[in-house]
């Protein structure tokens, strides 16, 4: 039939007991603190014209562990309306 074994074996599962639940998983830890993270919005906000790579220049200088552009590009997604 070439079907996974795990996707027989979900199903069965599946029916007999009727629903499946997801284990609780633990989220990633936090790159920034809540502290950098305002210090951040202020950054954008006071200069509209600050690109994600010059902010994350400007917040890594003074950390031991940097912070990815990508990190700061979802942060201010999230913030900024």
């Amino acid at each position: 039939m070439k079907i996974p074994k795990r996707t027989v074996d979900y199903n069965v599962k599946f029916k007999t007991q009727g629903n499946i639940t997801n284990n609780y998983r633990q989220d990633r830890p936090r790159a920034t603190t809540s502290r950098e993270d305002l210090n951040i919005i202020i950054r954008s906000k006071r200069n509209r014209r600050l690109t994600a790579p010059e902010i994350t220049a400007r917040v890594n200088k003074g950390r031991n562990k940097s912070v990815s552009v990508f990190t700061i590009k979802i942060l201010l997604l999230e913030r900024l309306d």
